[in-house]
Parts: structure tokens; C-alpha cells; sequence
């Protein structure tokens, strides 16, 4: 099992301790932290690096809430060591409820995250009479075509749902640039739209 986290960063790392769908509290685990750029082992007593293997203690993460999880805090930063980011953890708990654990652990850049930008596509119901449609479902079919392993086009489609206030009234954010079937079954409305790159549109515009 592998751990990451962000370069110069606190790692929590836990030990979750479970016997018959039950946490096991007021345990003793320990965890061990090697360097792999030396093979020296964190001491977290005074944050210096030892020859020798080092059992640091864990400390129970939250008995009433969260029994059986213990963790361990390791600052980053203690590493002087140049181009140190690649460690090897060893957690162990003695006893009744024994358990050994191995993971590795790095620091680096993470993954980054792409935030969507959405429109407002919005609009008001009505019937052949003018009169509002409450409560009518207004779908939104996500619309990416691609090409299957023989060749052919294949439509995947992702479905929102919104219905329309009893003034008729919606409001159905969408991701900008995306091509949707937008579908009002109530009255009949069923087109493909591309949503426009702006804060909001009528779907009447569309």
C-alpha cells in the first residue's frame, strides 16, 4: 500500500485496529519510519534520524467517535536531507489484537484539480395555454460520442434532473461547452443544445 501527500507537507497516518466489526481502544501501537535514501529511521522524540529501528507511539485518533483508529503525525519538513521525499512505514501492534502493517510513503505534487465552469440554464414551463407547468421533470443528456472497439459511434449518456417551480419556473446548471439533450417530456420539448460559455442563458436561446 502506498501513501502521498504534498512536498513539505504533515502525513497522518493511521492504524485502524478492528476485531468482529468492533474498534479495539486503549492499544499500544507503534509505528517505525525509514528513510529510504539512507535507511535511517525517524526518532519523533527530538526529530532526529537513528542507525537503528525506532518504534514511535501512536496516539488514539478519537475513542467515542472513531474507536480502534490510532494515528501518527510526521512532519515533512524534519527531513533535512536533500531530495529525501520516499519513506517505508512498519506499524505494529502487540498483544491479543496483534497486527503488522507495511506501507510506503512519498511526497511530491499532487494531482491537480480541474473545477468545472457551469452555465445557468434557466426558462419557465408553460402548457399549449400558457398556463405554468409545475413540478415537470427537465432532463439534461450528457452527450459524449466516441468510437467503439469496432469502430461504430457510441452514445454515453449522463442524465440530470431538475423539476420546475409551481410558477413553471427551472434552473439547471450545466457545464459549459457541453452538448446535452435537453428534454421537458411535459410539453413536448426534446433538442440537442451545446451550453454557451456564460454565467447563464434562457433555453429558449439554445
Amino acid at each position: 500500500m502506498s501513501e502521498r501527500f504534498p512536498l513539505g507537507s504533515v502525513a497522518r497516518l493511521y492504524l485502524d485496529i478492528i476485531d468482529v466489526d468492533l474498534g479495539v481502544v486503549s492499544q499500544s501501537p507503534t509505528l517505525a519510519l525509514r528513510r529510504v535514501a539512507d535507511n535511517k529511521w525517524f526518532q519523533a522524540s527530538d526529530s532526529t534520524w537513528q542507525t537503528n529501528i525506532v518504534e514511535n507511539a501512536m496516539t488514539q485518533t478519537d475513542v467515542t467517535n472513531l474507536p480502534g483508529r490510532y494515528h501518527f503525525d510526521f512532519d515533512q519538513t524534519k527531513d533535512a536531507l536533500a531530495r529525501s521525499t520516499v519513506y517505508t512505514i512498519k506499524l505494529v501492534n502487540g498483544g491479543e489484537d496483534s497486527r503488522l502493517e507495511y506501507r510506503d510513503l512519498c511526497f511530491g505534487p499532487m494531482a491537480a484539480t480541474v473545477v468545472m465552469t457551469l452555465c445557468s440554464v434557466q426558462g419557465t414551463v408553460s402548457s399549449a395555454q400558457g398556463e405554468p407547468v409545475g413540478n415537470a421533470a427537465v432532463k439534461a443528456s450528457l452527450l459524449p460520442v466516441y468510437n467503439g472497439g469496432s469502430g461504430r459511434a457510441v452514445e454515453s449518456i449522463r442524465t440530470l434532473i431538475c423539476y420546475t417551480q409551481p410558477d413553471g419556473s427551472f434552473d439547471l446548471p450545466l457545464v459549459r461547452g457541453g452538448v446535452f439533450r435537453l428534454e421537458i417530456d411535459s410539453v413536448g420539448y426534446d433538442r440537442k443544445i451545446t451550453v454557451p460559455n456564460q454565467a447563464s442563458v434562457l433555453f429558449t436561446d439554445l
